[in-house]
């Protein structure tokens, strides 16, 4: 008698255990709706950037900062505008790919 209950008890508690294991579930592969909160992001930091070039050209038009401070804070604006222009390029790629392979 024990020996049946003990093995209830067992299989039970493997069951619970293993079970969340066996549902079928896609962790690789965000959801579109993080997609889309992700490309809202990475769009809102392009569009700092892009301002913050603008500002700084406006401040070095009417001599607020010097030309090498100019050229530093151009060459890491840029970079960082581009770097995220490239982000959004692949996150359209990477969503554009799924969608493709279904027809």
């Amino acid at each position: 008698m024990v020996t049946i209950i003990g093995t209830v008890i067992f299989l039970t508690a493997l069951c619970y255990t293993l079970l969340p294991l066996m549902e079928k579930k896609e962790a690789w592969i965000l959801p579109k709706d993080a997609v889309a909160a992700h490309r809202e992001s990475l769009v809102r930091d392009k569009a700092i950037y892009l301002r913050a070039l603008q500002d700084i050209n406006f401040e070095h038009a009417s001599s607020k900062i010097n030309t090498d401070d100019y050229n530093e804070l151009k060459s890491h604006y840029r970079q960082k505008a581009s770097s995220i222009i490239e982000a959004i390029e692949e996150l359209e790629e990477q969503v554009k790919e799924p969608e493709s392979g279904n027809g």
